[in-house]
């Protein structure tokens, strides 16, 4: 019998032999194949560290690109503000680990963790188990932390019941993991909200990266060392990314209603020197006004396309028409031409203007806003 398709068992087909042809195979599924036109433009290179990063030849696609590519790369901002965590983690790294070998060491008999729930209960606490964390995600660490946390007073009463665990954490310990649980649920709280799948996020990320400097700000002067040496070392990581204003990021902001260029004026002082701030205030309004004049641009001249194909179809008939209409005669059909000419003319306020000048958007923070509704419920003439 050929190899090709043989028999199986019970008389059907065994598809899992090879097969000469794959094209006389009714079971094989054609590979498909990649069309992008972005793709082969793309190389990937090793530079002198040894990271790997996307070599971009803009040259045949910058002009298809918003404002030539300079808006094409900006990095993730939850994978930054993971990053950033990370960092900050080893400071206590000594804490997690005695915490994750305690929940380990609950959880490993049955016995055990009735003895820790019997004390939950005796306690009346609204947590009631412990959870382990994944090492290599740090937000589960964090959920760890949390419940371990609430269950501060069940550990040392636990260790009284059970002579053999060891790990028990000391009042200064639990002292020092409140005070740095504080900052990383900022960090828990912005990622939270920016890594949202049910609303649009790119408007919420200067926001929330001003949160974080904030707490770096306020923690830098701590009267504890290791939460300075902890921030310290966080905030680093921070300006290594955030340092230069990164202009995706207030674009989004500014084009939120609620925000706009106030936003901008509010934060940066805070992020940036004087100088530096106005600058940067300047450079998002002139790659503002850079994106609208393209976007105004390409509009009029798909308009103007549009019409003079209309017209060259019909000019004969109009030729005829205008020559047969007393309104030629007075002078109202050379005025109606003009007017559909200017109307291709921007007026001297844009609707860019017009919209940056109204005052933010009055809203409830307790509701939940959608700038993308927003603006297609709101448009400017």
């Amino acid at each position: 019998m050929s190899d090709k398709v043989q028999q199986g068992p019970n008389g059907g087909c065994n598809t899992n032999l090879p097969v000469e042809n794959e094209d006389e195979n009714p079971f094989h599924k054609p590979k498909r194949q990649k069309k992008s036109e972005v793709w082969p433009e793309m190389t990937k290179i090793l530079d002198s560290n040894g990271d790997i990063r996307i070599s971009l030849t803009l040259s045949r696609i910058k002009n298809n690109i918003v404002c030539g590519g300079k808006l094409f790369h900006v990095r993730c901002c939850a994978h930054i503000l993971n990053l950033i965590v990370q960092d900050g983690l080893t400071e206590i790294k000594d804490i997690i680990d005695d915490i994750r070998r305690s929940v380990d060491f609950i959880r490993r008999t049955d016995a055990r963790l009735l003895k820790f729930a019997e004390i939950v209960k005796y306690l009346n606490l609204y947590e009631r188990k412990l959870i382990d964390d994944f090492k290599t995600r740090w937000n589960s660490t964090y959920e760890m932390l949390k419940v371990a946390l609430s269950f501060k007073e069940v550990f040392p009463r636990f260790k009284d019941r059970e002579p053999s665990y060891v790990d028990c954490h000391t009042d200064d310990q639990w002292e020092r993991l409140e005070k740095i649980f504080c900052i990383l649920k900022v960090f828990h709280g912005a990622i939270k909200v920016i890594s949202g799948t049910e609303y649009p996020t790119s408007n919420l990320f200067l926001n929330e990266v001003f949160r974080v400097k904030m707490i770096f700000d306020d923690k830098s002067h701590d009267e504890e060392e290791y939460i300075r040496i902890m921030t310290q070392r966080m905030k680093t990581k921070f300006d290594k990314y955030w340092g230069e204003c990164n202009l995706l990021m207030c674009i989004s902001c500014v084009l939120d209603p609620r925000c706009k260029m106030r936003v901008l004026e509010f934060i940066f002082p805070k992020l940036y020197s004087h100088v530096e701030a106005r600058e940067n205030i300047t450079n998002v309004q002139k790659t503002l006004s850079l994106i609208y004049k393209e976007y105004v641009d390409a509009t009029i001249e798909n308009m103007q396309e549009s019409r003079n194909g209309l017209e060259s179809q019909g000019s004969n008939q109009v030729r005829r028409n205008v020559e047969d209409s007393s309104s030629s005669n007075s002078g109202w059909f050379e005025f109606s031409s003009y007017l559909r000419e200017t109307k291709l003319v921007q007026p001297e306020k844009s609707e860019l203007d017009v919209y940056l000048e109204e005052r933010c958007h009055l809203y409830d923070p307790e509701e939940n806003f959608d700038a993308l509704s927003w603006w297609k419920l709101n448009t400017y003439c």
